[in-house]
């Protein structure tokens, strides 16, 4: 699984509009905007799609003015599992 940080760079008056199209997409996860130009998102690479074909999408989508990978990180399917189930051990002796 490839797990990627993206900066997305719209105009001020767009944000809103974009951030909100790209919260409707199912392939990535709208994280943080900072009330101006900048929205963060993480896509989720599938095997239906590699991320660097998702990037060059969101470089194309109406009121992106830039895209920047800037963060990447990929781990195996079975790391991912382990580390998911210990986060939820961890939540549940902390609660």
């Amino acid at each position: 699984m490839q797990i990627s940080g993206i900066l997305i760079q719209t105009r001020p008056e767009w944000r809103e509009q974009l951030g909100e199209s790209l919260a409707a997409q199912p392939w990535l996860d709208v994280h943080y905007t900072d009330g101006h130009s900048r929205i963060i998102v993480t896509l989720e690479n599938l095997e239906t799609e590699s991320g660097e074909k998702r990037l060059r999408r969101l470089q194309d989508w109406p009121h992106v003015l830039s895209v920047n990978l800037i963060n990447h990180y990929q781990v195996d399917e079975n790391q991912f599992e382990e580390a998911k189930t210990d986060n939820i051990a961890i939540q549940e002796e902390v609660e």
